[in-house]
């Protein structure tokens, strides 16, 4: 079983969470706002892994995908 694991960071608002969202296929499993408002305060996980029915000479996976917080500075140190 192949198993990754992939952070997702970036500036705040442009769209992180609706990234993993679109990757995983489902609707609404990492929050996300119309506004821009920032969701993500903290780094969450989320996992997508395959579930195909016995495929033969295919091997099955797991990501773990991490959403964090925007970073607003890229220069600042803080």
């Amino acid at each position: 079983k192949l198993e990754f694991s992939v952070i997702v960071i970036g500036s705040p608002r442009v769209g992180k969470s609706q990234l993993i969202n679109a990757l995983c296929g489902e609707q609404n499993l990492a929050e996300t706002s119309n506004s821009l408002n920032s969701c993500t305060r903290e780094v969450k996980e989320y996992k997508l892994e395959d579930k195909r029915a016995n495929v033969a000479d295919a091997k099955r996976f797991k990501i773990k995908l991490y959403d964090t917080p925007g970073i607003e500075s890229w220069t600042n140190n803080e």
